[in-house]
């Protein structure tokens, strides 16, 4: 079955100085980078860090859209390799991460949902990210980047 495109299109993230610390920039909305880390990991995080080739854990997450339906996420989590991934942007060392696992809403969707994400440590930043539910597949990856001084490490 031909799965139809649900969206196409370019996004973009900048890192800025804001309030006097580094931040992502998406042309909307701005994080401060040390927020994004410093998170309080839960006991089902998205991410368990330090990520390790073979590393297992379990990922839930509960979210309302902007629509207000409501949702669940429950996925089984691997770092299944460490090794060089191929983007537009060019080559990188980065950790590939498998989500396996359901997402059930308020509208009576339940179904599979699947992710893989490749995690490049030198950019502390998600270089490809690929999904696919019963709805389609969805891929970004990280198209362009450049650093703003060697004093900077991203």
């Amino acid at each position: 079955m031909e799965r139809e495109i649900q969206a196409e299109g370019e996004d973009r993230l900048e890192v800025v100085q804001y309030n006097g610390a580094l931040a992502l920039w998406n042309d909307a909305d701005t994080t401060q980078i040390s927020a994004t880390e410093q998170k309080k990991q839960n006991d089902t995080p998205f991410r368990d860090w330090p990520l390790i080739v073979d590393k297992k854990w379990k990922y839930e997450h509960t979210w309302v859209n902007n629509e207000r339906t409501k949702g669940t996420i429950s996925q089984d989590v691997e770092v299944v390799s460490f090794k060089e991934a191929v983007v537009e942007a060019g080559r990188f060392m980065a950790y590939k991460i498998e989500y396996r696992g359901r997402i059930v809403n308020s509208r009576g969707f339940n179904g599979e949902m699947n992710d893989d994400w490749w995690y490049c440590p030198d950019l502390k930043k998600d270089i490809k990210h690929g999904n696919e539910d019963e709805h389609g597949r969805y891929v970004n990856e990280l198209i362009d980047y450049y650093k703003l001084s060697s004093t900077i490490n991203p």
